[in-house]
């Protein structure tokens, strides 16, 4: 499976029961899922969600197979089109999975949240480093196949064409600002403070926290869930 995004979570709720934490997860995984069968271009994909209580933690995942994923980067013409066309499909769902986690999960504010391109993005910044002359194209079909493994021949072959007819953007000439010519550099000494010791801290029991999980590794799959403490 080939990561395409991943959206990570927090925000103060109050503490659930179990069968009420099993409902909101498994409700907000079936709107999830729902919402991305209308917006991500890809035929199948695999999804996976975790929900902790606590305050309320979660971390939804996206992937799919590179036979997938090659269908879908193949709607849109290229490659460099196509890859930032998923990503920026992949992190409107994170968004709508965040602003559906907070509505359903009764929000008291503090939201954090974390987003991550996963392998999708790893491959994105390899055309930005072919275009911006940072590797060369062999380079880039190198670190492709180390990230997408033997799992598509043709996904590789197809990327090693598309590395080798990139059109390179312009140089600039870099500037070296830390050149005697533009700036001085002056030492300064600072005198060193005592070290103050340490006075040992009482260790901290962790409380137990309920996790549900819910995925499926394709649509054709059923869903399946686990509850858990951690």
């Amino acid at each position: 499976m080939i990561g395409i995004g991943s959206t990570e979570f927090s925000f103060s709720s109050e503490k659930k029961s179990k069968s009420k934490m099993e409902e909101y997860t498994i409700f907000l995984f079936d709107q999830w899922d729902e919402y991305i069968g209308k917006s991500l271009i890809i035929p199948d994909y695999s999804l996976s969600l975790e929900i902790e209580e606590g305050s309320i933690k979660g971390l939804g995942k996206i992937a799919a197979t590179a036979a997938a994923l090659y269908f879908g980067i193949g709607q849109y013409g290229s490659f460099v089109s196509g890859i930032e066309t998923i990503i920026g499909q992949a992190r409107s769902v994170g968004n709508y999975l965040v602003e559906k986690a907070e509505t359903l999960g009764d929000s008291k504010g503090s939201l954090k949240v974390k987003r991550r391109s996963e392998t999708l993005g790893s491959l994105e910044r390899l055309f930005h480093d072919v275009q911006n002359g940072k590797i060369s194209a062999e380079e880039a079909t190198s670190k492709a196949k180390s990230l997408l493994g033997d799992e598509s021949p043709e996904l590789i072959h197809s990327l090693e064409q598309e590395f080798k007819t990139l059109p390179l953007h312009p140089q600039q000439i870099e500037i070296n600002f830390h050149d005697p010519i533009f700036s001085e550099e002056k030492k300064i000494e600072k005198t060193k403070k005592p070290i103050q010791p340490r006075l040992p801290t009482p260790p901290v029991v962790p409380s137990k926290n309920l996790r549900v999980e819910i995925w499926r590794e394709s649509k054709k799959q059923h869903k399946k869930i686990r509850t858990t403490l951690v």
